[in-house]
């Protein structure tokens, strides 16, 4: 790739193959974070942030505001100052991933596709030499170890190809997707991982079918094809359900998932696609239950062991079977929500909430923006919004997200796709020079 410096393309490699790497601190910090948060002096040094501040000062208020949920909520239920330290570093570090990215952006954006290489390796080295937060699932074996260990690897690998090919081909680029989906669905990796990589080559095959000429830019996204667009993406998750729902109960996904189906459909919502949510995740409708009592200010950050009772509630309401009492009785599955929205809702009350739908509604500009203008980044804005979205609904807040959220704030301080018309770097309304 023709004209992008080395030194920073190497050093946005290291930062990406380290994410796997936990500190030995207290709380959990991948090494990727203590190297790209040292670096943002050097980013920064020379940016001119004159045109970035109306945006950047809204997202800076989005944090503050969510900050100043977390704080409040912890004074007002009394909680551990340990505890609400940690609660208030979820803002803290997407805004410096977010001044890391403005960096990144601002000096070459094609810098940020060295990240999906540095990837690979990062999940090299989670098999190899696990860390605490992951090395008991691989010990595991089984679904555990596939989750946690090939997983990753699989999906970093096909999705460098992808990336990396997007340029040349989007044809190419949906293949290998695609390809990505069937050979983690194969291999029995999880269920949301397979359908958000499933709902990415739809997307791309959609855009390269529907293309206006030849071209990395020539996607225009208009009305009409937004509309397209939503009816496609109902269809596709639906096709998806129907498709695992039969899968599943002839066995053709082995046992482990026939079992898992058979287990999740035994709530009063049977096999349908909120039975396998309210099954697979109690804690989602145990803090719509817990919600009741802490609507305002939320229950304090980290506080999951307050959750156990609303879940064992939520999941003796919908009818779940007796191993799943048992295991909730004992207080297994704990954890806040089980979805993003909901625990941050839960541990920081109304003014967290704000703070996180106003996020999803930048992120979701981004990806429009993505889309409508295609360009370089577009395979990995789609990968990583299709995937928060997700999370946002049925995963808990973990590292990634802090990242991708900083990103998303980063794309859009910086008006990106329309950042090439303000910095001296390569267009991409020319032909890409790899």
């Amino acid at each position: 790739m023709r004209g992008v410096n080395l030194n920073w393309a190497l050093w946005i490699f290291i930062v990406s193959a380290s994410k796997s790497f936990d500190l030995p601190i207290a709380i959990r910090i991948p090494l990727s974070e203590a190297l790209a948060f040292g670096s943002i002096p050097i980013l920064l040094s020379k940016v001119k942030f004159g045109s970035l501040m109306p945006r950047l000062n809204f997202v800076i208020g989005l944090l503050l505001i969510w900050l100043l949920g977390s704080v409040i909520s912890d004074f007002v239920n009394l909680n551990y100052f340990e505890r609400g330290l940690r609660g208030a570093s979820k803002p803290i570090f997407i805004f410096l991933w977010m001044l890391f990215f403005i960096g990144i952006l601002v000096k070459d954006y094609r810098l940020l596709l060295f990240t999906v290489l540095g990837s690979i390796f990062a999940s090299l080295q989670n098999i190899l030499f696990p860390q605490d937060f992951t090395a008991e699932f691989i010990a595991q074996g089984g679904y555990a170890a596939t989750a946690f260990g090939l997983t990753p690897l699989l999906k970093s690998l096909f999705f460098a190809v992808a990336v990396w090919s997007y340029p040349r081909s989007k044809v190419f680029s949906a293949a290998c997707l695609f390809a990505m989906a069937l050979s983690m669905g194969l291999m029995n990796a999880p269920r949301s991982a397979v359908a958000a990589s499933i709902m990415t080559s739809a997307l791309v095959g959609y855009m390269a079918l529907s293309s206006t000429g030849r071209g990395i830019q020539r996607f225009r996204l208009s009305v009409g094809r937004l509309l397209v667009l939503g009816v496609l993406g109902l269809v596709l998750l639906y096709g998806i359900y129907e498709s695992y729902v039969i899968f599943a109960q002839n066995g053709w996904l082995g046992d482990y998932q026939r079992d898992k189906l058979a287990l999740q459909s035994k709530t009063v919502f049977g096999n349908s696609p909120i039975g396998l949510v309210i099954g697979g995740r109690p804690q989602i409708f145990g803090a719509m239950m817990a919600l009741k009592d802490h609507f305002m200010f939320g229950s304090g950050s980290w506080t999951a062991y307050l959750m156990t009772n609303y879940f064992y509630d939520a999941m003796v309401f919908v009818g779940a079977d007796s191993d799943t009492l048992k295991r909730l009785a004992q207080g297994a599955q704990a954890g806040v929500g089980h979805s993003i929205l909901l625990q941050i809702w839960l541990e920081n009350g109304l003014l967290a909430l704000v703070a996180l739908v106003s996020t999803l509604w930048i992120a979701t500009k981004v990806f429009l923006q993505a889309i409508s203008k295609s360009n370089l980044l577009t395979p990995i804005i789609i990968l990583s919004y299709v995937s928060f979205f997700w999370n946002f609904w049925f995963s808990p807040f973990d590292t990634s997200a802090r990242m991708e959220i900083g990103m998303f704030f980063a794309l859009h301080v910086c008006a990106f796709p329309q950042v090439w018309q303000t910095l001296d770097k390569p267009l991409l309304n020319n032909k890409p020079r790899f």
